[in-house]
């Protein structure tokens, strides 16, 4: 097909997709194409504004590394990470746990503690937390060697990742629960703590006159029977 008209380019790029496999990726990136395209006509994107985009997002990347994920956050910033989060999550009990985000701060190989266990890994002044957590299915039976993921921020509101006076993993560390779908650990009151704001979602937080500070809490991952889920500690912890 020759291309004479800007509505014709949708039209070509959609049928070069038409042989895509598996059918899921093809239904994805015709959808993706035909609102990426609909997207530029609408705002009638120009030339320079599209230069710059592509800037932007090659600046995600560029600021992403195996402690923090700028494209995470980015998507955090636009409620992109939320939707996709309600839109696979809960069901009213009859799919897995409802999700909160896990953000830019979590990380892998987080270190295995004992129930009962601190997770202070390094000089961290602040008051004393005692917490005690109980893990248990929709009937209310618990659940028994179900791995939970814990991390939070310090008293001054910054993740380990943020802060070069706490140690690597400091405030992080992974429970298994015992038979009564219980586990516990030690550790000290996080703070609200500020997204980073040094690199492209920094710029866009100040252009859009949106505040940087997020309130505390401390964030679980739980993985029952293969099953990824998180949840605010405050729901399964006292």
């Amino acid at each position: 097909m020759i291309i004479q008209r800007q509505e014709d380019v949708t039209k070509v790029v959609t049928e070069a997709f038409k042989n895509t496999q598996p059918p899921r990726l093809r239904e994805i990136l015709i959808s993706l194409v035909e609102h990426l395209h609909a997207f530029a006509r609408d705002v009638h994107l120009t030339e320079d504004e599209f230069e710059k985009a592509v800037q932007y997002v090659a600046r995600l990347g560029q600021k992403t590394n195996n402690k923090h994920n700028e494209v995470v956050l980015m998507s955090g910033s636009l409620g992109f990470s939320t939707l996709i989060c309600l839109l696979n999550n809960g069901n009213n009990g009859q799919t897995e746990t409802t999700a909160n985000l896990l953000g830019p701060f979590w990380r892998m190989n987080s270190p295995r503690t004992e129930s009962g266990d601190s997770i202070v890994r390094s000089p961290t002044p602040g008051p004393a937390l005692f917490v005690n957590c109980w893990v248990k299915d929709q009937a209310g039976k618990p659940i028994a060697d179900a791995e939970v993921d814990i991390w939070h921020s310090s008293p001054e509101g910054f993740y380990e990742q943020q802060d070069p006076k706490q140690a690597p993993m400091n405030l992080r560390g992974k429970f298994k629960t015992d038979a009564r779908g219980h586990f516990s650990f030690r550790s000290v009151k996080p703070a609200g703590y500020p997204i980073p704001v040094d690199g492209p979602v920094g710029d866009l937080v100040r252009a859009c006159n949106r505040p940087s500070q997020l309130s505390s809490g401390a964030p679980a991952l739980s993985d029952l029977q293969g099953r990824f889920q998180d949840s605010d500690l405050a729901g399964l912890c006292q």
